[in-house]
């Protein structure tokens, strides 16, 4: 993750992409509320494209 995951020379190892996937992933559950995440989702679906800065700004955090 980070310049090792970029820079060093050596292979990166599951476990490490493991561990940050769940970094990333605790990240995101403490950003996005599941009710604002599934908000977007039938948002989008129901536009058939990506929201707009307006309406993502709208939805309930």
């Amino acid at each position: 993750m980070g310049n090792s995951g970029s820079h060093e020379e050596n292979a990166i190892f599951i476990d490490e992409l493991f561990d940050a996937f769940q970094i990333i992933e605790k990240l995101l559950n403490n950003l996005y509320s599941y009710d604002r995440i599934l908000e977007m989702a039938q948002l989008i679906s129901q536009k058939k494209q990506p929201l707009t800065r307006k309406e993502r700004a709208e939805l309930k955090k």
